[in-house]
């Protein structure tokens, strides 16, 4: 397996994947979205709340709020205990993720700016949070990715003789068409610039009757994941590997009993 990589940064990551089976790649995308561990409220205890909001609305809202997530420092059942209490000085009083105040500083909102709720003058909300460790197959809150997607790598066919048909502003109009602009002309033909961004929209075959033909390979594919602010993006793939690693060892060693007599029911 060859692995890419052609962006990154502190929330997303996009690279290519090459000599790798669609099902092994599926299934890490699979483990990324429902399977790595992450903190979220999960239990909130409202003191006073003279907001608009209900109190199962402003309690569901915080559960969707993104906590940083360092799984080394954590064990599976760690709890944090998040504090908000604010009384609006003046109407329209936003109140934002920033003044969530949180019993460990390892353990707080990914993002400062979340509006969580809107007070007016004299409205004021009491309430104390408990966050603990979960995973998207319980609920979407706990996932820790935005986007983990894949598509095939594209790339395009050209029927020279056909091409050559075309008179230049013909051409040039043809390569403008592409709704991505991945396309343009290299040594008189369309060549795929951009693989990264083309979408096989296949609008170019039809607009080109044919002279274009958009393919893909079928063993190599373009990654992108972005990341809730939970943790970073390659955090979570190489958890989301590691998980899967374990599944099969598990897997394997269980086999290993069955052949010796050993009874695994339990």
């Amino acid at each position: 397996m060859n692995v890419k990589i052609l962006e990154k940064d502190q929330l997303k990551m996009m690279f290519v994947v090459e000599g790798v089976d669609v099902t092994l790649l599926n299934a890490i995308r699979r483990a990324t979205i429902n399977r790595v561990p992450t903190m979220a409220i999960d239990t909130v205890i409202i003191l006073e709340n003279s907001s608009i909001m209900y109190d199962e609305i402003l309690a569901h809202r915080l559960g969707l709020i993104p906590l940083t997530t360092d799984l080394d420092e954590m064990l599976p059942d760690t709890t944090v205990i998040l504090k908000l209490e604010v009384k609006a000085a003046s109407d329209n009083q936003v109140v934002y993720s920033s003044q969530l105040v949180s019993s460990d500083q390892s353990v707080k909102p990914a993002w400062s700016t979340i509006p969580i709720v809107l007070l007016k003058k004299g409205q004021r909300i009491q309430l104390e949070a408990m966050a603990r460790l979960g995973t998207g197959s319980e609920h979407a809150k706990w996932q820790p990715v935005s986007v983990s997607a894949y598509k095939n790598m594209p790339y395009i066919e050209v029927d020279k003789e056909l091409w050559q048909k075309y008179d230049s502003k013909t051409a040039e109009n043809i390569i403008k068409s592409c709704p991505k602009g991945v396309l343009k002309i290299v040594d008189g033909y369309p060549t795929l610039a951009n693989p990264v961004n083309c979408t096989l929209c296949k609008y170019c075959e039809d607009i080109s009757n044919g002279a274009i033909k958009v393919r893909w390979r079928d063993n190599e594919y373009i990654y992108r994941l972005e990341s809730t602010g939970a943790m970073s993006p390659e955090k979570v793939f190489l958890k989301a590997i590691d998980l899967l690693i374990s599944d099969c060892r598990n897997i394997s060693s269980q086999l290993e009993n069955l052949e010796k007599g050993v009874d695994v029911s339990g």
